[in-house]
């Protein structure tokens, strides 16, 4: 199961980071990645739980 959530990180987060330094401004981004980093938690403790 860690396989899993290991691929799903490798997979969103660069194309997150992608979208992130393309279209959001330099002001947002710390929010923006914090708003993801919170969907991604969710993500995970529902994988483990």
């Amino acid at each position: 199961q860690i396989g899993t959530v290991v691929k799903a990180n490798y997979c969103l987060w660069p194309f997150f980071q992608y979208i992130n330094f393309t279209f959001v401004p330099s002001s947002l981004r710390v929010l923006a990645t914090n708003l993801m980093s919170v969907l991604w938690n969710c993500y995970f403790c529902s994988c483990i739980a």
